[in-house]
C-alpha cells in the first residue's frame, strides 16, 4: 500500500466536490502524457490537462488546505479545508499510472548548452524565489550580477522546465493519470480515498 495526500483548500474544487464520494478524475484524461503537459500542469495549474497532482508529504497538504495558494482565503473551522489521503494498493488500480514529474521532465532535457535547459543565470538564492516567489520575491527582481565588464543586468527568469522541477521537488509532487477511485472494487472492500477537515 502507498499512501498519498492531496490538500483542497477552501472554495477549491476538490473542497466543494466531495472525492470520497466520486473519486478523482483530471479535467481532462483523454490526454496523453508529455513533458510539455507535465511542465504545464505544474507552472500553471492548468486545468486542461490528464493529471491530478498528489503528494507523498502530509504537511504540503495541509499547506494547500489551509492556505490553498492564495494570500487572501485562509481556512478555518467554520470554513474548513481537508486533506484527502490515498491509500493505494500495489499494483495501483487497473487504468491508473503513477508518475513522479521530476523524472518525466529531466529525462528529456537535452544535453548542457541546448536551446532549452533548466540552467539559471542568478544568484545562489535565486532558487529560493524559485521556491517561495510569495514569500521570496525579492531573489526574483533583484539585478543580476554578469560577467565582467558587463554591468549588472535584468533580473534573471526561471525558466518553465526549471520552475516545475523545482516546484515539484518542493511539494513533493506525484502526478496521477486515469482516476483513483473513491472505493475499492469489491464491494463492502477498502476505502481508497477518505478526507478529515483542517485545521
Amino acid at each position: 500500500m502507498a499512501l498519498f495526500y492531496k490538500g483542497a483548500g477552501p472554495g477549491t474544487y476538490w473542497n466543494v466536490h466531495d472525492a470520497t464520494v466520486v473519486g478523482f478524475t483530471a479535467h481532462s484524461p483523454a490526454l496523453s502524457t508529455s513533458p510539455s503537459r507535465v511542465v504545464r500542469h505544474i507552472t500553471g495549474g492548468s486545468t486542461h490537462s490528464p493529471y491530478t497532482s498528489l503528494t507523498s508529504s502530509y504537511a504540503v497538504a495541509w499547506d494547500y488546505a489551509v492556505y490553498a495558494g492564495s494570500l487572501t482565503v485562509v481556512a478555518t473551522k467554520a470554513n474548513p479545508g481537508y486533506v484527502y489521503v490515498i491509500d493505494l494498493p500495489d499494483p495501483p488500480p487497473p487504468g491508473l499510472v503513477l508518475l513522479d514529474p521530476v523524472v518525466e521532465v529531466s529525462v528529456r532535457l537535452p544535453p548542457p548548452g541546448g536551446l532549452v535547459s533548466y540552467q539559471h543565470d542568478g544568484s545562489p538564492q535565486f532558487l529560493i524565489g524559485v521556491v517561495s516567489p510569495r514569500r521570496h520575491r525579492r531573489y526574483l527582481t533583484s539585478p543580476c550580477v554578469k560577467a565582467p565588464p558587463a554591468a549588472p543586468g535584468p533580473p534573471s527568469t526561471p525558466s518553465p522546465i526549471l520552475e516545475a522541477m523545482v516546484s515539484a521537488l518542493r511539494d513533493a509532487e506525484i502526478l496521477a493519470m486515469g482516476s483513483i477511485p473513491a472505493v475499492g472494487g469489491i464491494p463492502g472492500g477498502p476505502r481508497h480515498v477518505t478526507r478529515h477537515p483542517v485545521p
